[in-house]
């Protein structure tokens, strides 16, 4: 993919995605209330029981901070948080990877991509195995209903399937908005 294609992706996603707390507090509030939650003494209740968010942290590098952080930004604006550190992959993928998400053990994690978070955001297979309901060996992609425009691109793109690189990078341009508007991940980054 060309530079400038990549620049005018993130450059764009910047100006959708960019951290903005009171957006996303007026959003969150908009649908707790939408769903019958009642913010009291400054947290959110749902009937008698206050709305716990359990978060998996990964505690063996600097995720730890960013998970701690992020915990925080969602105290701030009502939720009780049980953060459960977890040390390692085969830890962290036993509960979030590989366990039944109905079961209900986590609601977030603090993972990264490739080597102490490095790796590209997305590349061609990666909307596939992230996106795609079964692409990945654990139970959770199982549970993934993407939009079918996305579902196509992530196939597409892991099979080769276009007539030319022009025609590649509008699939992969096109893939990467419905992938960051589809949210089963947020791609965030401390640098």
């Amino acid at each position: 993919m060309t530079t400038s294609l990549w620049k005018t992706l993130f450059l764009n996603s910047k100006s959708s995605y960019a951290c903005a707390p009171e957006v996303a507090k007026n959003t969150i509030t908009e649908e707790m209330l939408g769903l019958g939650a009642e913010l009291k003494d400054g947290y959110w209740y749902y009937g008698d029981e206050p709305v716990e968010l359990i978060f998996l942290i990964r505690s063996d590098d600097e995720r730890q901070s960013f998970g701690d952080y992020i915990a925080s930004q969602l105290e701030s604006i009502g939720f009780v948080v049980e953060k459960q550190y977890v040390s390692g992959t085969v830890e962290a993928a036993q509960i979030w990877e590989y366990g039944d998400p109905a079961e209900g053990r986590w609601h977030l994690y603090r993972g990264s991509e490739g080597a102490k978070g490095t790796a590209t955001l997305v590349q061609a297979s990666e909307l596939y195995t992230m996106y795609n309901p079964g692409g990945q060996t654990g139970r959770l992609s199982n549970y993934y209903d993407p939009d079918p425009e996305l579902l196509d691109a992530a196939i597409r793109l892991h099979e080769g399937s276009f007539e030319s690189l022009e025609e590649r990078e509008a699939v992969f341009a096109r893939g990467l908005k419905l992938a960051l508007e589809d949210s089963v991940r947020i791609w965030l980054t401390t640098k």
